[in-house]
């Protein structure tokens, strides 16, 4: 099979799960990112990344800013061609190591694949439940909440990829917090 951006296309919709537009958008970022990866070995003044772990990080990271989004696990799997737990792996580090870069990617899809569930009662306490589609909104969310000390009593239920949280958290609403709009 020649290797070619046609072939890259049809990976990515066969293995990813992407529509042929969605497909071709991904390539040429990925391809932008890996053009910027030499231009930058080459010519750049930062630093190289010093582990394998690493340069997936950042090359991971040059992908979501070319694409303007945060990619998906899964496509983060086929793009890179790794297993999940790598590809999960790789998302953590790089949200730890660009917070800066990649805030806007994440706050976006905190937005869109948040649902949030009004819980609880007026004896047990009101709370939400926020369930996210996408592991990295989770990881984000809580991370948000983290940032602006508002994590006291909230629950993160990994494995469910949701956040259970109290409807006030002293006196912020979290949901106005998190940009989640009810």
């Amino acid at each position: 099979m020649a290797v070619d951006r046609s072939a890259a296309e049809t990976a990515l919709r066969e293995y990813a799960g992407l529509t042929q537009a969605d497909a071709r958008v991904l390539v040429r970022a990925v391809v932008a990112a890996a053009e910027h990866d030499a231009l930058d070995l080459i010519a750049g003044d930062t630093p190289v990344p010093s582990s394998i772990a690493d340069g997936r990080a950042l090359r991971l990271k040059r992908i979501c800013d070319e694409a303007g989004r945060m990619l998906r696990p899964r496509e983060v799997e086929v793009v890179l061609r790794v297993p999940p737990a790598t590809a999960t792996a790789t998302v953590r580090r790089m949200m730890a190591t660009y917070p800066g870069s990649v805030d806007r990617h994440l706050r976006g899809l905190l937005q869109h694949t948040a649902t949030v569930t009004e819980t609880g009662s007026a004896e047990g306490g009101l709370r939400y439940s926020i369930y996210f589609d996408e592991p990295a909104a989770l990881d984000f969310a809580h991370q948000l909440l983290q940032r602006r000390g508002l994590t006291r009593d909230v629950r993160m239920r990994r494995s469910e990829q949701t956040l259970d949280v109290p409807r006030r958290i002293g006196g912020a609403d979290p949901l106005q917090t998190l940009g989640i709009e009810r």
